[in-house]
C-alpha cells in the first residue's frame, strides 16, 4: 500500500476525480436552473398549465404506495379505477420504476414531492448520462458538458415536461447505450449485466425508450457484423431508356397540372358513363407524383447494396446471452401479465389505416427555434400556431450552434466505428420521426416514408407517436457536437472559446419559467375520507378514457380527489383499456346509463334511472357517495341524480355530494363539520 501512495500517477487521479464530480454538479445546477421554478415548489405544485396527463401520473406514484402497502393489492392490476371492473396496468404508461423508488426510497416524503424529486433526478441523470457517452468518446471535460447540456435541456424535454413525465426520463437511454458500447467494445460481463438491468429500467420507465433502446442495439450490433457499402452509378443511355423517361415525365407533368387545377378551382365530380369520379383533394395526385419521382430516379441512376460479413469475436454471442437473460428475468413480471391481457382479448392496440396513422415531426419545426425560450419563443409559438402545429409532439428544434458543432463533429470523426455507430442511429430515428407521410409548413407532402411500414410490426406499433424518436436524434447530435468541439484547432481550441460556445448552447436552450400547477384541496374529498360507510364514489358527468380517445367525459382532478378519499372510483383513465371494460359498463343498469347521458346521448325518457329503483341499483353495486359537477353535467343528468331522492351531504361550489346510503341524514351534519384540510 504504501508503494501505491508513493506512486507518482497517484496524485494525478485525486484532482481528475474533483473535476469530473465538478462537471456533474455543474451539469446538476444547470438543471435545476432550466427547470425553475420546480426546485423551490418540490412538495406544493406540479409541472403542466392544468390538470391533465400530470394528475394521471401523480396517481401512478400514489397507487404504488397504496399497492405496496395493503395486502391483497397489486401494482400492475387495480379495481381502484373503472370501478366496478377491474383493469391490469401492465399496458399502462405507469412508470413503475419511479413510482416504487418514491414508494420505498422516497417514502418519508409527500406523493408530490416524490414526483417532483424524480422528474428532477431523471433530466440531472440524462445530462449526466449524455456527459459519460461524449467523455468516453472524446476524453474531453468540456466536450462532455456540452453533449450533456444538448440532451439533458433538449427542447424535446421541455415539450413533455408539461405532463409526459414518462418521456422526462429520457435518462435511460444513454445510460444503456454507455454500457452496451462498454460490453462491444471491452467485452466486459459487468457492462453486459449493467446493460440489461438499464433494459429491465427502461422498460418500467417507459414503453417508447424500450423500443428505442432494442433497435439502437440492434443498429450497433448491425454495424459490428455486417459491413453495407452502397453505390450510385448513372445508367447507360439508351433508346427505350429514353422513351421510359418520355413516358414517366408526360405523366408527371399532367399528374401536377390535374393537381394544381384542383387547387385553384377546388375540384369537382367528373361522370364517365355511370361511374362517378370524385376530384376534390390532391392527396392521390401528391403519392403518384412522388411515385413517379422515384421511378424516374432507378431509370436514370442504378443503386446498388453491398452487404459484406465481418468477423465477430466468439464472447459476443456470451455477452449477449448476459443481456438477454438479465432483461428477461428482470422483465417477467410484465411478460406475465401482457400475456394474461392478450389470453383474455383485452390486449389494445391502436388500428391504423393508410392515411389515420399519427403524423410525424414537420419539417418546419427544424427551423422554428427554440417555442420554450424566455426571449424568441413567443415568435416560434406563433409560428407554431400558424402552421397548426403540435407544441408537444413536433418539437425538433436543433439549435444553430449544435448543428454546426455536430457538423464539424462528423466531418472530423474519420471512418471509425464511433462514426458510424451514432451516424447510423441519428438516419434511422431522424427518418423515424418524420412519421408515415412528409410533412412541410403544415401540409402533408404525399410522400410515403419508411415509418409508414414500420408501424405494421406488432412490438413496434405500439409505439405510436413517431415524432417521440426525435429523442435519439438529440442524443446522436449531442455526441457528434462534443466531438467537433474536442476537435476544434487554434484559438478555438482554448478554453474561453469553447466555455463561450458551451453558454451559447446552454442560453439558446434556456426555456422560460415552468409553469407549475397546484391542485386545491377539496371539502367533499375529505368528506367522503371521514365517512365510515364503506363503497365506491362515482363522479358525473362520467366518463371512461384512454390514451386513444375518451367515451363519456372525465375530469382528471378526480384522480387527485381519489388520493385524498381513497375509495374505488367509476370511470377513470390509463393508457389502453380494454373493450370488455365498456361493455360492462354499457350493461351496468344506472351507471351505464349516466356513462351514456354524460357522451350527451339522449336516452327513451324510460331508460333515464329515476327514484327509489335507481337508488337501490347503486347500493347494490356498492356504490356509496355521487358527486355531482352542476357545471360540466347536462340539465338531463342533473334532473336524474335529483330524482333518486339521495341526501345532498354538502356542497363545493360547483360540485355536489350525495350519500347513496340509507342513513346518510343522520351523518350529514357531522360530515359537513369535518375538517375538509390537510389534502
Amino acid at each position: 500500500m504504501s508503494g501505491r501512495r508513493s506512486s507518482p500517477s497517484s496524485p494525478r487521479r485525486f484532482p481528475a476525480a474533483w473535476r469530473t464530480l465538478a462537471d456533474l454538479v455543474l451539469l446538476a445546477v444547470l438543471e435545476c436552473f432550466w427547470c425553475w421554478p420546480l426546485p423551490l415548489r418540490l412538495g406544493s405544485a406540479i409541472p403542466g398549465d392544468g390538470p391533465g396527463d400530470n394528475l394521471s401520473f401523480l396517481w401512478n406514484f400514489w397507487w404504488a404506495r397504496k399497492a405496496l402497502a395493503t395486502p391483497g393489492l397489486h401494482l400492475l392490476d387495480t379495481g381502484y379505477l373503472f370501478y366496478p371492473a377491474h383493469v391490469d396496468l401492465a399496458l399502462n404508461t405507469n412508470t413503475q420504476l419511479n413510482a416504487v423508488v418514491g414508494a420505498t426510497v422516497l417514502a418519508p416524503l409527500s406523493t408530490i414531492t416524490t414526483l417532483n424529486v424524480t422528474i428532477l433526478a431523471g433530466f440531472v441523470l440524462a445530462a449526466i448520462g449524455a456527459y459519460l457517452l461524449a467523455r468516453d468518446l472524446t476524453g474531453s471535460r468540456r466536450a462532455a458538458i456540452l453533449a450533456g447540456i444538448i440532451f439533458g435541456q433538449s427542447p424535446y424535454l421541455a415539450a413533455h415536461l408539461l405532463g409526459h413525465f414518462n418521456l422526462t426520463s429520457a435518462w435511460v437511454l444513454p445510460w444503456f447505450l454507455f454500457a452496451f458500447g462498454r460490453m462491444l467494445d471491452r467485452h466486459s460481463r459487468a457492462a453486459a449485466a449493467g446493460a440489461g438491468l438499464l433494459l429491465v429500467a427502461t422498460a418500467y420507465t417507459d414503453y417508447y425508450y424500450l423500443v428505442f433502446a432494442a433497435i439502437a442495439a440492434g443498429a450497433w450490433l448491425a454495424i459490428r457484423c455486417v459491413q453495407a457499402r452502397v453505390t450510385v452509378q448513372r445508367r447507360v443511355r439508351s433508346r427505350g431508356r429514353a422513351l421510359t423517361l418520355v413516358m414517366l415525365c408526360t405523366v408527371l407533368l399532367v399528374d401536377a397540372a390535374i393537381a394544381t387545377g384542383i387547387l385553384l378551382s377546388g375540384g369537382g365530380r367528373l361522370r364517365i358513363g355511370r361511374a362517378t369520379l370524385s376530384m376534390t383533394g390532391t392527396f392521390n395526385l401528391r403519392e403518384m407524383g412522388w411515385v413517379l419521382v422515384l421511378a424516374l430516379v432507378l431509370v436514370i441512376w442504378r443503386v446498388r447494396v453491398r452487404v459484406q460479413r465481418l468477423p465477430i469475436d466468439s464472447r459476443l454471442a456470451g455477452l449477449l446471452a448476459i443481456v438477454a437473460g438479465v432483461t428477461a428475468l428482470g422483465l417477467t413480471p410484465l411478460v406475465l401479465h401482457a400475456a394474461d391481457l392478450w389470453r383474455h382479448g383485452d390486449y389494445v392496440s391502436q388500428a391504423y389505416g393508410w392515411r389515420s396513422a399519427p403524423s410525424g415531426v414537420d419539417l418546419l419545426t427544424f427551423v422554428a427555434g427554440n417555442l420554450f425560450h424566455p426571449v424568441w419563443g413567443r415568435w416560434s409559438m406563433a409560428i407554431y400556431s400558424r402552421f397548426q402545429l403540435n407544441p408537444v409532439e413536433d418539437v425538433a428544434w436543433l439549435g444553430i450552434v449544435p448543428v454546426v458543432c455536430a457538423w464539424i463533429g462528423w466531418r472530423r470523426a474519420g471512418g471509425g466505428e464511433a462514426r458510424r455507430r451514432w451516424s447510423v442511429l441519428f438516419a434511422i430515428f431522424f427518418i423515424w420521426a418524420l412519421g408515415p407521410f412528409l410533412q412541410v409548413a403544415g401540409a402533408n407532402t404525399g410522400l410515403v416514408l419508411p415509418e409508414m411500414f414500420i408501424r405494421v410490426l406488432p412490438i413496434v406499433a405500439n409505439a405510436r407517436i413517431p415524432g417521440r424518436a426525435i429523442v435519439v436524434v438529440y442524443l446522436a447530435l449531442a455526441m457528434f457536437a462534443a466531438l467537433g468541439l474536442a476537435s476544434l484547432r487554434g484559438r478555438w481550441s482554448g478554453p474561453v472559446w469553447q466555455w463561450a460556445l458551451v453558454g451559447l448552447v446552454a442560453f439558446g436552450f434556456l426555456r422560460a419559467p415552468l409553469p407549475m400547477y397546484e391542485p386545491k384541496p377539496s371539502p367533499i374529498a375529505a368528506t367522503i375520507a371521514a365517512s365510515q360507510t364503506p363503497g365506491a364514489v362515482i363522479s358525473l358527468p362520467l366518463g371512461l378514457a384512454d390514451g386513444f380517445g375518451e367515451r363519456g367525459r372525465f375530469d382528471r382532478i378526480n384522480l387527485y380527489l381519489q388520493m385524498r378519499h381513497q375509495r374505488p372510483l367509476a370511470g377513470g383513465f390509463i393508457a389502453r383499456l380494454s373493450p370488455r371494460v365498456l361493455d360492462a359498463y354499457a350493461r351496468l343498469p344506472v351507471v351505464g346509463a349516466w356513462w351514456q347521458m354524460s357522451e350527451g346521448k339522449p336516452l327513451p325518457d324510460p331508460d333515464v334511472p329515476r327514484g327509489q329503483a335507481a337508488a337501490a341499483a347503486l347500493r347494490r353495486e356498492g356504490f356509496a357517495f355521487v358527486v355531482l359537477d352542476t357545471s360540466a353535467a347536462s340539465p338531463a343528468l342533473i334532473e336524474s341524480v335529483r330524482s333518486l331522492g339521495l341526501p345532498r351531504v354538502m356542497a363545493d361550489g360547483r360540485r355536489e355530494l350525495y350519500e347513496v346510503s340509507p342513513s346518510a341524514r343522520a351523518r350529514a351534519h357531522a360530515l359537513r363539520t369535518d375538517d375538509p384540510t390537510g389534502f
